[in-house]
């Protein structure tokens, strides 16, 4: 039942992802088959392209979309970073969180819209999953539950 492994990049310093003794966690995982899910902000992009350039035999999640910058309508360099890192077959990505990085209580369809359709585009509908970012959600207006968030931001995709 164990699938994968997560550490929260995001919270260390910048390089973290391609030190030695990270490396060598990484090397280890796929002769397990287990994932690791990479929770970054953007601007860790760069290095987790070397990463994942690094090791094409180890699968990688990149959650949360990488925390684009929604709030501030940011796009570059997140979106060219993506769609850098969708190019590698064994990257997918989690369509999940992204209220946080809008505005929590007065977030609208328009203002994540862009980026899921970026996502889905780079990565195809085999390679994009999803998650509710549970229990966080609960915080988020329009939302709040896994089933309410689901089906926000499924409608999101659909328009």
């Amino acid at each position: 039942m164990f699938k994968g492994v997560r550490h929260i990049i995001q919270s260390e310093q910048d390089g973290f992802i391609l030190g030695a003794d990270f490396v060598r966690g990484i090397d280890s995982l796929a002769k397990y088959n287990l994932t690791y899910d990479i929770l970054i902000y953007p601007k860790h992009l760069l290095d987790t392209i070397e990463l994942v350039n690094q090791h094409p035999n180890q699968l990688f999640v990149i959650d949360h979309m990488a925390k684009p910058l929604i709030k501030d309508h940011v796009f570059v360099p997140w979106e060219s970073y993506i769609r850098k890192l969708a190019k590698s077959p064994n990257v997918y990505c989690k369509v999940s969180g992204l209220i946080t990085e809008a505005n929590w209580h007065n977030w609208k369809e328009e203002d994540i819209k862009p980026y899921i359709d970026i996502v889905f585009d780079a990565f195809g509908m085999d390679r994009v999953m999803f998650g509710s970012d549970w229990p966080v959600c609960k915080f988020y207006n329009n939302g709040g539950s896994y089933a309410g968030i689901f089906k926000e931001l499924s409608r999101t995709r659909q328009n």
